[in-house]
């Protein structure tokens, strides 16, 4: 063991002699050999860490890369929404001024402050009174079509009663055909179009709208569409079903259309 141990022994001796062969050796060669040779040792150890460097700089970047277009992301989807909300602003404007065409009437926007508590409510209270011009029997509309009649005005406030209150009837007819009716509430999701005899020409999808007679709505006002018109033959009317144009469980504001002048009345 001692023979094999000799040459462990005397390790430290033989690096500090080799170190000392290459340094001399490195102080004899030419100089275009040094550079190379540097060149082949800095390659050798160094150029790792400098890709190391290189790699942790190009990620610093992407990731200053990614935040700057994550910002622009949110920018763009908040200005998307900003335009969304006006376009959906524009439009809303755009039916009220479709709506705006009665003589001498002017709509007053009023919200809803209160509501039945029912699964169909037939009924729903608004911040607009009898100081705002609201009387009984305004007609009252939504964007999409007719929501009922004023049944009652205190000054700030004001009771409107739905087409889905058995007690409201509107004078209808067919927007197609021209057929008369009368559109009321008996039961179920839809309303009634009533007193349309067999031979009447009234088809599914067709849109009712109020006929102006009556005196309390005005003509053209959407009702809804027809969604069944079947044969009754034991009364000889047709049975049709007409699916409102307003979603009143959606409502949050109306417009009720006021009188430009003291005691005026609805005119087709």
């Amino acid at each position: 063991m001692s023979e094999l141990s000799v040459p462990f022994k005397n390790k430290p001796k033989v690096a500090i002699a080799l170190t000392a062969g290459f340094s001399l050796l490195l102080l004899i060669l030419p100089k275009d050999v040094k550079l190379s040779f540097s060149a082949t040792i800095s390659n050798t150890l160094y150029a790792p860490f400098f890709s190391l460097g290189q790699d942790f700089s190009e990620l610093l970047a992407v990731q200053e890369t990614n935040r700057r277009l994550k910002n622009e992301l949110l920018t763009v989807k908040l200005e998307n929404q900003a335009l969304k909300e006006t376009g959906l602003e524009n439009e809303r404007l755009r039916k009220l001024l479709g709506l705006s065409a009665l003589p001498d009437f002017r709509p007053v926007a009023a919200e809803l402050v209160g509501v039945e508590a029912t699964h169909r409510p037939t009924e729903i209270t608004v911040n607009r009174g009898a100081k705002d011009g609201i009387r009984r029997n305004l007609p009252v509309v939504h964007l999409n079509g007719l929501v009922g009649k004023v049944l009652d005005a205190t000054p700030d406030a004001a009771v409107i009663q739905l087409l889905f209150d058995p007690g409201c009837r509107v004078a209808a007819r067919d927007r197609r055909s021209r057929v008369l009716g009368i559109v009321k509430w008996k039961s179920g999701p839809y309303l009634s179009l009533d007193n349309v005899s067999l031979s009447d020409d009234v088809a599914i999808g067709d849109t009712i709208i109020s006929s102006g007679l009556g005196g309390i709505f005005p003509e053209g006002l959407v009702i809804g569409t027809v969604k069944t018109a079947l044969a009754d033959t034991a009364s000889f009317f047709r049975r049709i079903e007409v699916l409102p144009a307003v979603s009143f469980s959606a409502l949050d504001e109306v417009f009720i259309w006021v009188p430009a002048k003291p005691g005026g009345e609805i005119r087709k």
